[in-house]
């Protein structure tokens, strides 16, 4: 379980894996598009990374984008 902005998320595996096969597909169909993602990410620290991708996580596995 997860705890986002105060609301609690359960996720299975498959959950996750769905989410983390959809992150590369859109990777893969729209680089460009997925790079501008990633260039603000890269702005992080190792300390700081989980936390910014987190909502874009969390929001492909309630499919919110």
């Amino acid at each position: 379980m997860t705890k986002t902005n105060q609301i609690e998320h359960t996720f299975t595996e498959a959950d996750l894996s769905a989410a983390f096969t959809e992150w590369d597909r859109r990777y893969r169909e729209e680089p460009e598009r997925f790079w501008s993602e990633v260039q603000h990410l890269l702005k992080e620290t190792p300390e700081t990374y989980g936390a910014a991708c987190a909502p874009y996580l969390v929001a492909l596995l309630n499919r919110d984008i």
